[in-house]
């Protein structure tokens, strides 16, 4: 067999066994949908009810709503680079869809479809409004008073879950890794007793030999 139909067979015994999560994955998309959609529905309705730049008081001191068109990225950084964030944003969204396809970690994947959800829904925004996203959220508690929509929210809680899920796992690890090596050092203590135990029986059984007459 050549090396080449040994890889095909290799590859292909992979993704046969590879576990899928096929129903955390039908799960995921469902909300995935659902929170493109969702953040499209808020945005046409700021649209429709609000003028551009006009801003009504919300919760005082702590959120306002203010309908803008940010031509930068998140939170109205990064202004006036329009192809650049498009095509940023395009390929962030196909690495994620891949990391998301290949994941078997419930948690890893709802943190993607959080971050995948909310870099779409800005993306088909840029699309639909000349290369600006709609932003809405004024945060007024303070400084700095950035506005962003809900799609940078949905961003923000994915990196979030992604960044806890790193820390447990991370966590989870150091602890097995040192149990682990308790378990090593307590097998090296039994053994080094045992071996002693064994010569100290063995230095016992000869010296009663010895004492024995022949």
């Amino acid at each position: 067999m050549t090396i080449r139909n040994q890889f095909k067979l290799k590859v292909k015994d992979y993704f046969t066994n590879y576990n899928w999560k096929i129903k955390a994955k039908i799960i995921t998309v469902v909300v995935l949908m659902f929170l493109i959609v969702f953040d499209q529905v808020i945005k046409w309705v700021v649209k429709e009810n609000l003028q551009l730049d006009q801003e009504l008081i919300m919760i005082p001191g702590f959120i306002n709503l203010q309908y803008v068109i940010n031509h930068g990225s998140a939170f109205g950084l990064n202004q006036g680079k329009t192809i650049l964030l498009m095509t940023f944003a395009f390929i962030i969204a196909v690495i994620l869809l891949t990391w998301w396809v290949f994941s078997r970690h419930t948690s890893h994947m709802v943190a993607i479809i959080f971050v995948l959800g909310g870099t779409i829904g800005n993306l088909i925004d840029r699309f639909l409004n000349d290369g600006g996203v709609i932003d809405f959220l004024k945060w007024d508690m303070f400084q700095p008073k950035t506005i962003f929509n809900l799609a940078d929210v949905m961003v923000t809680i994915g990196i979030i879950i992604i960044v806890i899920t790193l820390i447990v796992g991370w966590i989870k690890t150091f602890n097995y890794n040192r149990q682990e090596q308790k378990k090593l050092q307590a097998k090296k203590v039994g053994s080094k007793i045992n071996d002693k135990t064994a010569k100290e029986a063995a230095s016992a059984a000869t010296s009663e030999t010895a004492r024995k007459p022949i």
